[in-house]
């Protein structure tokens, strides 16, 4: 008798918390297609990281991973964190390591919206200019529009891959309250799962020719 209550009370509730439930910024009558928000073909672009620069074009050298670290208007103090700990010792991190797996290049990108308006908070543009290494896109940045900071890096991936010239191995997707081992995942993380992916691959190929 008590599941059977409960079960009511779930099927019961469930249109009135679920189907009506509104996130903040979004009601049930919004356009719910992200190209419409994130403009495939289109420059959304505020602010571009120079940093990206010696990397694209024929000429450019080759990116090993790009850490796109997902970050927002007021998180000044958590992006100069990662600049001071373990971006900052990347370079000599991967100077001490040896091997094959450490050739290429890795680069630390952030990436945020702006809180309306379109514009960049003087924070914001005093960080680009410093370090190169702020991507801004064209959505307000709140909690509910993550999907759309998703969706932005994607876009922004597929654009300089096929249409600037960057060659890139890996993408990893951070927090920016996040600290990465750089070191262990260029040596034994992305090793490790190349390897994986090579048997998997040589296996399907033996079951192919097997049928």
């Amino acid at each position: 008798m008590l599941s059977l209550v409960a079960a009511l009370l779930l099927f019961g509730l469930y249109p009135m918390i679920f189907l009506t439930w509104e996130a903040e910024g979004w009601s049930r009558g919004d356009d719910r297609n992200v190209s419409h928000y994130i403009l495939p073909g289109a420059n959304t672009t505020l602010l571009w990281p120079r940093a990206l620069a010696p990397f694209l074009g024929e000429r450019g050298r080759r990116l090993r991973v790009l850490l796109l670290v997902s970050s927002s208007p007021e998180k000044a103090r958590a992006r100069e964190a990662i600049r001071r700990t373990w971006q900052r010792h990347l370079a000599e991190e991967r100077a001490k390591a040896e091997g094959a797996a450490m050739t290429g290049e890795c680069l630390v990108l952030f990436v945020l919206g702006h809180l309306g308006g379109g514009h960049q908070t003087e924070q914001v543009q005093r960080e680009s200019a410093a370090h190169g290494d702020v991507l801004a896109e064209d959505f307000v940045d709140t909690y509910p529009n993550l999907t759309l900071k998703s969706m932005m890096m994607l876009k922004f991936l597929h654009d300089h891959t096929e249409r600037r010239g960057l060659r890139l191995d890996y993408a990893f997707k951070v927090d920016d309250d996040v600290f990465v081992n750089l070191p262990q995942l260029l040596t034994l993380g992305i090793p490790q799962a190349e390897e994986k992916a090579q048997a998997l691959r040589r296996r399907r190929r033996t079951e192919g020719n097997n049928r």
